[in-house]
């Protein structure tokens, strides 16, 4: 078969595109670098991956990070948190009584309002529960 047979070419042209491509792909390796936030690998002059740097108040919907949860609660931008949730939030009445204890809250204790509005975090309106058993408990001597 001589270079000029169409089907030699083409096995030719495709051989050099996968070539080229595993060069390219192996050069853009090079030149990456770890994001500040997360690790991940990013390109030569960014510093930050995509996901960590619309983040928090570098987000272009940044509204000062205390929006409400779909049931009426106040949530505070905290990624440090140990109980931030995906986004990097946690309750605000949760971290109202951590600052009230001077400790932070173990994992099985509730805090519960007072007079039952989700967005009134006072800590008078504020009551600890050991367990979400002694919080239903409550409710249940409560109302019945």
């Amino acid at each position: 078969m001589s270079k000029n047979n169409p089907e030699t070419a083409a096995r030719y042209r495709q051989a050099h595109r996968q070539e080229l491509a595993e060069f390219n792909r192996a050069w853009w390796i090079s030149k990456k670098h770890p994001c500040r936030e997360c690790g991940k690998l990013v390109g030569t002059y960014v510093t930050r991956c995509k996901r960590c740097s619309h983040l928090g108040p570098r987000s272009h919907s940044w509204r000062g990070g205390h929006p409400k949860s779909g049931n009426g609660y106040v949530l505070v931008w905290s990624p440090d948190h140990p109980k931030h949730n995906k986004q990097g939030y946690v309750y605000e009445h949760r971290l109202v009584m951590e600052a009230f204890l001077g400790r932070p809250l173990l994992p099985a204790e509730v805090v519960h309002h007072i007079n039952g509005i989700p967005d009134d975090n006072r800590t008078e309106n504020l009551e600890r529960f050991d367990s979400n058993a002694d919080h239903l408990r409550h409710h249940f001597i409560k109302e019945g």
